[in-house]
């Protein structure tokens, strides 16, 4: 599939643009003194390396390319309209890319819009520059722009940017990837004057959506990213379908411990591993949850990575918080022992370190470990 684009240069050149910046940093990764405390972090996982390390222009415009023709066939072609497409790349860029999971002082490494793209997590320019793109290569038009984030007493608290799309009759409306968390209310929160560098344009307008159209949209996504990573192979291979729901919990958590991603700091949250891309743990468990039938609805949070989810056991309540289920350190005691809540008949939640007259949920864990072993082992990889 050929990409789109109202105009084809330009979009040409912002990929060009993003590749050069791309390898500029690389560059000073490798010249400069700035980043020696984070080589650790750059070096975290093979593909980080590799992602750090590779200042190839062509081989790097072809991998953005790709990604962009592979998401807009999918979910931006000609048969979504403009507001499909919105909902459809917000929900890609919630579910398929995350904030750097360690913070503002990482954020000089993640500012194009290739690091949301391939590496899958980056700051706010990355991800408003990844949503331009994507909006541009499905032949609508947009830019990005500049905004002021304002604390309650109007002193400027940061800087902070924002992806513009233009509807017809030449409206345009500003959406924001970054703040963007699958809540309703974080599509069309409200920017005063104030927010603006040079005064709010007379023709932005706030986008609006409703959460029948947002629950299609994370659906179409959910499909898509199940196929693309094979979570239903890889839960058909661990035999989901013969285990019970505290079971089924279990083997989901302790098969994504197993592709965690190494941590050389405390992190904010953590992320997994799936074809070379990182995925914050939550948005892992939203695509094997969905793609295991398994009831489940989530309380989403803010910021986007602090979400729990409502879920059965035994036809009782349970409730899993997956910035708390694995540790933040450097990878010591990666499960939490309180790794599930599950409602009592007295209505309260307690988690189930506390109930081993019920569910041993440390012997069921060290259990689902050794299976997840045996399923790697199978598949030629040790753990």
């Amino acid at each position: 599939m050929q990409l789109n684009g109202l105009n084809k240069d330009a979009l040409e050149q912002l990929l060009q643009n993003d590749v050069k910046s791309h390898r500029d940093l690389v560059y000073r990764i490798n010249n400069t003194d700035k980043y020696k405390f984070l080589l650790n972090y750059i070096k975290a996982t093979p593909y980080s390396r590799s992602f750090f390390e590779n200042a190839n222009t062509d081989y790097m415009y072809a991998k953005l390319k790709k990604e962009l023709q592979d998401v807009v066939y999918t979910l931006g072609d000609e048969h979504f309209s403009l507001e499909e497409k919105v909902l459809n790349f917000l929900e890609y860029i919630r579910l398929n890319g995350m904030y750097e999971s360690v913070g503002e002082k990482a954020a000089a490494l993640s500012q194009d819009a290739i690091n949301i793209a391939l590496l899958g997590k980056g700051v706010c320019n990355s991800q408003s520059r990844f949503l331009e793109l994507l909006l541009i290569a499905s032949n609508e038009e947009a830019n990005i722009l500049r905004i002021r984030g304002l604390e309650e007493s109007q002193d400027v608290s940061s800087e902070h940017q924002v992806t513009v799309v233009k509807f017809d009759k030449d409206k345009f409306y500003f959406l924001d990837p970054t703040v963007y968390n699958g809540k309703l209310s974080s599509i069309h929160y409200k920017l005063s004057d104030e927010n603006f560098y040079n005064g709010k344009p007379n023709e932005l307008y706030d986008f609006y959506a409703s959460e029948e159209k947002i629950n299609e949209s994370r659906k179409t996504v959910y499909k898509y990213l199940i196929e693309r990573y094979n979570i239903k192979g890889i839960s058909e291979q661990l035999h989901m379908e013969d285990l019970t729901d505290l079971e089924k919990q279990a083997t989901i958590i302790t098969y994504l411990e197993s592709i965690l991603v190494p941590t050389t700091e405390k992190v904010n949250f953590r992320s997994i591993l799936l074809d070379g891309k990182e995925i914050e743990v939550s948005k892992a468990l939203e695509l094997f949850f969905y793609a295991n039938d398994i009831e489940f609805a989530p309380i989403f949070g803010k910021p986007k990575y602090n979400c729990m989810f409502l879920v059965k056991i035994d036809d009782k309540e349970a409730v899993i918080n997956p910035p708390t289920l694995f540790s933040k350190e450097e990878n010591k005691d990666t499960i939490s022992k309180k790794w599930i809540a599950i409602r009592q008949p007295n209505e309260e939640f307690k988690t189930i370190d506390q109930l081993n007259e019920n569910y041993d949920g440390q012997k069921i864990i060290e259990r689902c470990r050794e299976n997840i072993k045996l399923f790697h082992k199978n598949r030629g990889i040790e753990i």
